[in-house]
């Protein structure tokens, strides 16, 4: 099950996806974004929180999300026009080993301030993977710092033993 709809015709939905997230994929909706934010004569600053936040989130979910789930744990990705920027909902299913984990980290974003988030993202981009291999959550403190408000989350639970993961978050011009 894959869906797609692309509107640059100024509605508010400016964009919805449900489906596997590849590298092209990723590659060609931040191109047509780039394109709509340049139509719509986006500040630089807003260009580069959009293709963060987008890419971050992507990235994630190629990452951590499940490999040949069923189709009500697909991911998927909504970005709405506020008027006064963008709010971007996505959607992941995660197996429970990386959830506490996941968890923590999100908790941690909406309680630090935006100077605490900005150091440790310089001090893990410098620092090594872990011995798992996986980062230290470098795309969801980008994801922080360059969101204005604090990230919205919630969890719920999908097919077999498997949990939903819901983040909301929010851009501003």
């Amino acid at each position: 099950m894959e869906t797609a709809k692309f509107d640059d015709s100024g509605a508010s939905q400016v964009f919805s996806y449900k489906g596997e997230i590849t590298p092209d994929f990723t590659r060609d909706l931040l191109k047509n974004l780039e394109s709509l934010l340049h139509m719509r004569s986006a500040t630089p600053r807003f260009r580069r929180n959009v293709f963060t936040v987008v890419n971050e989130s992507l990235h994630n979910i190629e990452k951590y999300g499940l490999q040949d789930c069923e189709p009500t744990d697909l991911p998927s990705l909504m970005i709405v026009n506020s008027g006064k920027g963008y709010i971007f909902t996505i959607e992941n299913s995660l197996s429970p080993e990386n959830l506490s984990d996941f968890r923590d980290k999100l908790a941690y974003l909406n309680s630090a301030e935006i100077t605490e988030l900005r150091s440790a993202y310089l001090k893990q981009l410098f620092r090594d993977s872990g011995p798992d291999g996986h980062s230290a959550g470098l795309g969801l403190l980008a994801i922080a710092i360059r969101s204005n408000k604090q990230v919205e989350y919630s969890f719920t639970e999908s097919g077999s033993h498997n949990m939903r993961v819901k983040l909301v978050i929010t851009t501003d011009r």
